[in-house]
């Protein structure tokens, strides 16, 4: 007969067992002291959207500041701040728009050395009580080689692309090419996108049309080492894992069984990759996941976060994977940064 005193024991096993995995990742007191979150600003009213990248020996992180997540007074701006250790961070530019609501300042180093910002100028409208897009225009912005001052945010140009609703989310660059989808904004959940493809970051030109159903829109570009392109996208449902040899023309298309807002992913190795977007069903969290080529989880945590919240920036250095991301799970919507090192965690 067991016992009494041991009934509670016996409880926390059942219940520790049970637990899914991402929270598993958080139960052992080695990992648990091992990844370090930090909030690194909160200066704004809502605070979101963030990148960040390594570059001239420190750290830039590039964010909205908003009075809400969508703004019907068009009132959002880019910033971008700096730091030297990841501890301390002070603003280096502040990106405005006397038009455009500015979106999603996502962060990328062109072939001439430059700090480049690419982000959509929105102009919100309300009808029947919601916020309803009136334009949305890809802008980009440039440091100095130094990356201590930055251009006025000016108007994209593209080709073959109908002027109305269009957004290019990401820019990758290589080989001297950037690469980003966009994606152009019909009627409701009728989305197209496109690949498409620029030298200096100003003017791109369609390379390839992706044939995607569920209202395609977010998507990150990547490669592997023999030049293969990986392009992760979100859709309404689940998400796409999209990929296709040079020229880029022909694609494979992975279906996911899992949501993507958006998403972001690293090659960790060659059979390996790190995926970090919102997940969760009831409660959304922002969540690092390992998959294998094929966009299949096999490992993943949840970092802390709730609410409004997701849209990571992800770098690895020095061992670990370093993760900005936006959440509200302690009620303002603010910047956080985790290090998460690899070795322990994935």
């Amino acid at each position: 007969m067991i016992k009494t005193t041991h009934t509670p024991y016996l409880i926390f096993l059942i219940a520790f067992i049970c637990l899914p995995s991402y929270l598993l990742a958080f139960s052992g007191q080695p990992l648990q002291d091992s990844i370090i979150t930090k909030k690194i600003w909160d200066g704004g009213t809502h605070n979101a959207f963030p990148d960040i990248i390594r570059y001239k020996n420190a750290f830039y992180c590039s964010f909205r500041e908003g009075q809400t997540h969508v703004d019907s007074l068009n009132r959002g701006i880019a910033r971008i701040i700096k730091s030297k250790d990841g501890e301390n961070w002070e603003t280096v530019a502040i990106l405005k728009s006397d038009i455009y609501d500015l979106r999603d300042p996502k962060l990328s180093i062109t072939p001439q050395g430059k700090l480049m910002v690419i982000m959509a100028g929105s102009i919100w409208g309300n009808l029947n009580k919601k916020f309803t897009a009136k334009e949305i225009v890809p802008m980009v912005a440039f440091s100095d080689k130094k990356g201590e001052t930055f251009t006025s945010p000016e108007l994209i140009n593209m080709d073959t692309i109908n002027e109305g609703l269009n957004w290019i989310w990401r820019v990758t660059w290589h080989k001297g090419t950037g690469y980003g989808v966009v994606y152009h904004m019909m009627f409701y959940r009728q989305n197209e996108v496109f690949l498409m493809k620029t030298k200096n970051g100003r003017d791109f030109e369609m390379l390839s049309k992706l044939e995607v159903d569920g209202a395609p829109s977010e998507a990150t570009v990547r490669f592997d080492k023999k030049g293969k392109m990986f392009i992760l996208l979100r859709r309404i449902k689940n998400g796409m894992l999209i990929t296709g040899k040079r020229p880029y023309k022909n694609w494979t298309y992975e279906p996911l069984d899992y949501p993507l807002g958006g998403p972001n992913f690293l090659f960790r190795n060659k059979n390996k990759m790190l995926v970090a977007t919102r997940g969760g069903e009831k409660n959304q969290r922002t969540i690092v996941q390992e998959t294998n080529r094929l966009g299949q989880v096999e490992k993943k945590i949840a970092l802390p976060s709730g609410g409004d919240t997701g849209y990571p920036g992800m770098l690895i250095y020095k061992g670990k994977l370093w993760v900005a991301y936006y959440s509200s799970h302690e009620k303002k919507v603010a910047i956080y940064l985790s290090k998460i090192p690899l070795d322990k965690t994935f």
